[in-house]
């Protein structure tokens, strides 16, 4: 069972690298297979083929992201703004660093604009990958800050919550060039403060 986890976890981590400097569209099965060293076998045995391979590394991406922001036992504290500004924080520390996981964000989120059948079905995969994230991420928020609870007639949580993840993907896409970590942090702060709490009325 350990060799087969193995194996899997090696041909993810390759097609994680293929994909994110050549896309989706860029990266061939061969490729991924002379970057592993395995047989073709061994790869179409794990992954039928490249979409169900690509689907697999976003959504271990999603769900990466989804453990970093929800809390384990303990660790929101008594100040969950806090603990929601750090968790951002990091996170931005770990797109900083490892270039190939924002590589693979912008690519995403490209090649699902594409046209034809391809694109279409990136983009539902987008969209229900997303949607399953919000599920569990809403009623964290939700319990945090009660507060949030009908204080936009117009917007529910999850639409909060959606317009927070728009802005940090803003963050993501600029993040190397033409904001540094430091101002995306800074940036980040400022949004997710200014979300919760409110603050001075800039325009009068």
């Amino acid at each position: 069972m350990a060799d087969i986890s193995e194996t899997r976890s090696r041909i993810l981590g390759e097609a994680r690298r293929k994909f994110a400097r050549s896309g989706f569209y860029g990266t061939s099965m061969d490729s991924i297979v002379k970057g592993t060293g395995l047989s073709k076998g061994a790869l179409y045995w794990h992954f039928e083929n490249k979409e169900a391979l690509f689907r697999a590394v976003i959504e271990t991406e999603i769900q990466e992201i989804v453990r970093h922001f929800i809390p384990g036992t303990g660790e929101m504290g008594e100040n969950p703004l806090e603990f929601f500004v750090r968790r951002g924080d990091e996170y931005l520390e770990i797109l900083w660093e490892d270039e190939d996981l924002r590589l693979i964000w912008v690519h995403l989120f490209l090649e699902s604009h594409r046209g034809g059948e391809k694109g279409q079905e990136l983009s539902r995969f987008i969209r229900d990958a997303m949607t399953s994230a919000y599920e569990t991420v809403v009623p964290v928020v939700s319990s945090s800050f009660p507060g949030l609870e009908g204080k936009e007639k117009t917007l529910e949580v999850e639409d909060l919550v959606r317009i927070v993840d728009y802005c940090f993907h803003g963050l993501l896409v600029n993040l190397g060039i033409t904001i540094d970590l430091e101002k995306a942090q800074k940036y980040w702060r400022f949004m997710i403060t200014r979300f919760i709490e409110g603050g001075e009325n800039y325009v009068s």
